[in-house]
């Protein structure tokens, strides 16, 4: 049964959508009401209490997860200097903000990124400090150029000695 009209059709994607459903959607149509040719149907309960709760679900295992990494990058703001490993600009040497939250949570940078290696991920090893700038040119931009490179290949040797499969 389509999530979105309630029909029993085949579904096509991951939210559990009939094709005429994504395709509305594709076609920039409102899917939450009826289209020309297509009728929905509404969902008894669809966007009740469960999707509530499945909502709150994955809210506190963000945050959760942000506490943990929040927890890693007090040790790094800890272990390196408040300033860019790359070009030596100052980073701020204060770790909470009034709200309590991490400030700058930028300014960690992962060595070997989250997606590719998980596992690594909490490693304080595994981080640099960065200027917003080199961030994101380590993330996105030509790393090989960047100062830091040849000490970063030695650590992700490190890292993946430490961290075999």
């Amino acid at each position: 049964m389509c999530k979105n009209c309630g029909e029993e059709k085949f579904l096509v994607n991951a939210k559990g959508w009939c094709a005429d459903c994504q395709k509305a959607k594709n076609r920039g149509e409102n899917v939450n009401k009826p289209s020309t040719g297509h009728k929905k149907q509404s969902v008894e309960g669809y966007h009740t209490e469960e999707r509530q709760r499945l909502r709150m679900a994955n809210f506190e295992r963000k945050k959760e997860r942000m506490r943990i990494d929040d927890e890693v990058y007090l040790k790094v703001f800890n272990i390196k200097p408040h300033k860019c490993e790359e070009c030596g600009a100052p980073l701020p040497d204060v770790f909470l903000c009034e709200d309590g939250s991490v400030m700058s949570r930028w300014q960690y940078s992962h060595i070997i990124t989250k997606g590719s290696r998980p596992d690594i991920r909490r490693d304080p090893d595994n981080f640099n400090r960065l200027c917003m700038e080199h961030h994101h040119k380590w993330e996105f931009g030509d790393r090989t150029s960047m100062s830091i490179y040849e000490a970063n290949l030695k650590i992700m040797e490190m890292l993946r000695e430490r961290y075999k499969r």
